[in-house]
C-alpha cells in the first residue's frame, strides 16, 4: 500500500498495551507506568502531565468554556493539580468541553475513561500477552488478533433489517469480536483489573430555577464556541433543526470565525427545509451561508481504509460528507449540535410517559429494537448495573439515550470522520447536561422545547427569525398521534417504513449496502 494512503489508518486513534504499535515511522510510541506503552497516530493530540505520584495523559483536545484561551496542557495542569485519586480527576472534568480521554496514574490507581458521551471512543482486551485499549476493535485486532464474536443472538442482530434502519448503531459494551468490549459513558476502567466501574450518577442533581440554568447553559455554550474558534477553523453545520440553531445562536459573538453550512450529500433536494430554512435565516442576517452538496460516492479504497480502521464502517449519505472533506483537503473542525437530544427527551419527546420505570422490552423499543434478544440482553444487564448503582433521580430515557445512543451511535461517525476531519459537539459537557437535566421535563419537550427557545432569546434572539422545524397543523397533529400509540406499535410502523424506503431506493437503483466490510 502506498505510504500516503497506509497513513489514513487509524486516523486520530491509539492502543494503549504491553509493546508498541507503529504502524508508520510517524507514530510514537510513549512508555508508561505500568510497564505500558502509549502508541499513537501522528493526528491524535496527546499531552502528559505529572505531579508528585500522579501522572495523567491526556488523548484528543479538551477546552475549558470559562477560559476560552487555555490550551489543553494548561487544562491538563488544572486537572492534576486538583488531583488526590481517580474521582477527584473525574470531578475536575465537570464543568470542560472536547473530544478526549484521560490516562490517570498513582501509587494505588490505574484507570482510563472518556469524555461525558465517549466520542473519543475505548475498547479493551485482554490476552495472554496483558491488557491493551485502543479506539476502534480494529486497531486491537490488527495488533493482537481477535476472533470474531460467534455469539446467535449478536449475529441475528447484526444481520437485521432493525440494525440497519438504526444505522447500524450497536447496543451494549460487545463487539464483532469475541473478548473485545466497548467502554461506556459514565464508567472508568480499571487497567490493573480490566473492571468497568461506574462513577455516575452518584448525587442528585442539584435543583435550578430557569433563569439559573439559562445563565450556566448559555456560558457553557458561548464559551465553548469560543473556545473552539480559537483552536481551530471551524465549520458549523446549521439546519432546520433545533440543536444547530442554538448552536449558531452561540456564536454571535465569535460569527467572523465560522464557516456557516449544510450540506445536502446527494440526498437532501434543494427545497428541503434544512436546506431553505437556514439559507433564509442566513439572509436576513447578512451572513454568509454555504450549501454544500458532497454527491460522490467514495471510491472502494476509501472505503477500505475506513472498514480497516472502523468497526462496522458504514456507507451511507453523510459517508459522502466525509470523503467530500478528504477531497477537498479542509483543515477545519466539523461543529455539530449530536448530543442535544439528551436534553430535550430524545424518547418522550411530548413528555407523554407517566413513569420511570420502563420494562426492559419497552427500553429496547424505544430504540428501534423491539424484538431482538441480544438488545434486550444487554440492556438488561445495563439496567441491573444502573439499579444497583441508582439513578439518583435522573430519568433512564435521558440515561438510555446518553449511555447507549450517543456512545454507539453518536460516537460511531465521529471516528469514522476522523479520517478526514476532527468532530466537535458543544453538548459533551457534564456540567451543562446534568443542569438542564435538573429541570422538570416540561422544559425539555416538544414540540416547543422551551428551554431552548429561552436559551436562543438569551444569546441571539434574532436566530429566531425563521422558524424551527417548520411543520404544517397536519404533520403536527400526525406525529402527537404517532407517539401515543403503543410503543410494539411505534416500532413496527418505523421498521415498515425504513423497509419501504429501502425497496424504492433499490427500484430506482439509488441504493447500496449500509455497511460495508472490506477487511
Amino acid at each position: 500500500m502506498d505510504e500516503n494512503l497506509k497513513e489514513l489508518i487509524f486516523s486520530r486513534q491509539f492502543l494503549l498495551g504491553p509493546r508498541p504499535f507503529v504502524l508508520t515511522n510517524q507514530w510514537k510510541a510513549t512508555p508508561l507506568e505500568k510497564s505500558l506503552i502509549l502508541s499513537t497516530h501522528p493526528k491524535l493530540d496527546f499531552e502528559i502531565e505529572t505531579a508528585g505520584s500522579c501522572t495523567l495523559v491526556l488523548l484528543g483536545y479538551i477546552i475549558d468554556p470559562f477560559n476560552p484561551a487555555k490550551t489543553s496542557a494548561e487544562i491538563l495542569t488544572d486537572i492534576i493539580e486538583k488531583a488526590t485519586d481517580v474521582l477527584t480527576v473525574i470531578d475536575a472534568t465537570i464543568h470542560l468541553s472536547g473530544r478526549w480521554v484521560l490516562i490517570y496514574f498513582d501509587s494505588q490507581d490505574s484507570v482510563i475513561f472518556t469524555d461525558p458521551y465517549g466520542l473519543r471512543q475505548v475498547y479493551y482486551h485482554v490476552n495472554n500477552e496483558g491488557f491493551w485499549c485502543g479506539s476502534q476493535p480494529e486497531i486491537i485486532k490488527a495488533a493482537t488478533g481477535l476472533d470474531l464474536n460467534k455469539n446467535k443472538n449478536f449475529l441475528e442482530f447484526i444481520t437485521s433489517l432493525n440494525y440497519q434502519s438504526t444505522e447500524c448503531a450497536l447496543v451494549g459494551n460487545k463487539t464483532r469480536y469475541a473478548d473485545c468490549y466497548h467502554l461506556l459513558p459514565n464508567h472508568f476502567l480499571n487497567l490493573n483489573t480490566g473492571s468497568s466501574i461506574r462513577f455516575f450518577p452518584q448525587k442528585k442533581p442539584s435543583s435550578v430555577t430557569v433563569d439559573n440554568a439559562i445563565q450556566i447553559a448559555s456560558s457553557i455554550l458561548k464559551g465553548s464556541m469560543d473556545a473552539i474558534s480559537q483552536r481551530f477553523s471551524a465549520m458549523l453545520a446549521v439546519t432546520a433543526g433545533w440543536d444547530t440553531r442554538l448552536l449558531f445562536a452561540a456564536t454571535k459573538n465569535v460569527s467572523s470565525r465560522f464557516v456557516y453550512y449544510v450540506d445536502r450529500m446527494g440526498a437532501l433536494p434543494p427545497y428541503h427545509p434544512d436546506v431553505q430554512v437556514p439559507q433564509r435565516l442566513f439572509q436576513k442576517l447578512g451572513l454568509n451561508f454555504v450549501v454544500k452538496n458532497s454527491r460522490e460516492d467514495p471510491p472502494e479504497w476509501f472505503m477500505k481504509i475506513l472498514s480497516q480502521s472502523v468497526s462496522e464502517a458504514r456507507l451511507l449519505p453523510k459517508t459522502r460528507m466525509i470523503y467530500g472533506v478528504f477531497s477537498e483537503g479542509l483543515k477545519s473542525i466539523d461543529v455539530n449540535g449530536n448530543g442535544s437530544e439528551v436534553c430535550r427527551n430524545f424518547y418522550d419527546k411530548f413528555s407523554l410517559i407517566s413513569g420511570d420505570n420502563p420494562t426492559t422490552a419497552e427500553l429496547a423499543g424505544f430504540m428501534g429494537y423491539y424484538k431482538s434478544k441480544f438488545v434486550k440482553n444487554e440492556l438488561a444487564d445495563w439496567e441491573n448495573g444502573l439499579e444497583l448503582n441508582g439513578t439518583f433521580g435522573y430519568h433512564i430515557l435521558d440515561l438510555l439515550y446518553w449511555e447507549q445512543r450517543m456512545s454507539n451511535w453518536g460516537a460511531h461517525y465521529a471516528s469514522e470522520q476522523d479520517v478526514s476531519i476532527e468532530d466537535f459537539k458543544p453538548f459533551n459537557n457534564r456540567l451543562l447536561v446534568i443542569t438542564l437535566l435538573s429541570l422538570p421535563r416540561e422544559y425539555r419537550s416538544g414540540p416547543r422545547f422551551p428551554i431552548y427557545t429561552k436559551l436562543i432569546e438569551e444569546m441571539w434572539p434574532e436566530a429566531l427569525a425563521e422558524p424551527i422545524n417548520p411543520t404544517n397543523f397536519f404533520s403536527s397533529y400526525l406525529h402527537l398521534c404517532f407517539d401515543h400509540l403503543p410503543l410494539s406499535i411505534r416500532s413496527r410502523l418505523k421498521l415498515i417504513r425504513f423497509a419501504l424506503k429501502d425497496f424504492l431506493k433499490i427500484s430506482k437503483g439509488r441504493l447500496k449496502r449500509p455497511v460495508v466490510f472490506l477487511k
